[in-house]
């Protein structure tokens, strides 16, 4: 019966942990996700999960036009938070050549997120606009 209970008070201790974890996720936006000054980005680097196609934008004009656009976009925690594989885009924020962020439509930070819905168009609009791709 002691064994019983300690397994018992183990397994509640566990999924207590797992759900704690999981109800601290609040919405956030991509200008409160990434960790620095998002008018410090000076390189983007796209990649289409469904080709493996990466393009680089470095045109700091067109990236700032193109984040104001999404900063303030919604991620609204994901209920399942379950791993899951593949992506459609996922997007590297960089400052210079170092890599300080990336996201994909459904995960930031290792957390997922049902993203607003204009953030799939944006990300492929801007994507589709340069038509060379990067090594």
């Amino acid at each position: 019966m002691k064994q019983f209970t300690l397994l018992l008070v183990i397994c509640f201790i566990m999924v207590s942990a797992c759900s704690e974890q999981h109800e601290k996720l609040e919405i956030i936006t991509l200008a409160e996700a990434y960790p620095g000054d998002l008018n410090s980005i000076t390189k983007i680097i796209i990649v289409d999960g469904g080709s493996g196609e990466r393009r680089s934008f470095t045109d700091v004009d067109d990236i700032q036009l193109w984040l104001d656009q999404i900063s303030d976009l919604e991620f609204h925690p994901d209920p399942n938070q379950e791993s899951r594989n593949g992506f459609r885009y996922s997007v590297s924020l960089y400052e210079k050549d170092e890599r300080m962020f990336g996201f994909t439509l459904n995960n930031i930070n290792g957390n997922y997120y049902i993203a607003d819905s204009r953030l799939l168009p944006s990300i492929s609009e801007f994507y589709l606009s340069k038509d060379d791709s990067v090594d």
